[in-house]
């Protein structure tokens, strides 16, 4: 983001001030900078659901608890 971007330079910026100024024997008073929250919107989401039908092809049976288990593993 453009904000961070800014907020990197600033910091670094004051951190070059502060090594000169170390430098030079002085005290280095930093500049205090408040910074605005950034208020990002909730993402817009939709609810999608599908179904899964399975088929004995005329067999006229139940499926098993292992046929069960692996239809919802592939699923």
């Amino acid at each position: 983001m453009e904000q961070e971007k800014e907020r990197r330079e600033f910091e670094e910026e004051q951190a070059n001030l502060r090594a000169e100024k170390e430098e030079a024997g002085e005290d280095f008073v930093g500049e205090v900078r408040e910074w605005p929250l950034i208020q990002i919107p909730p993402y817009k989401t939709q609810k999608v659901q599908y179904v899964v039908c399975l088929n004995t092809l005329g067999q006229d049976r139940q499926y098993t608890e292992e046929e069960k288990l692996a239809a919802l593993r592939c699923v």
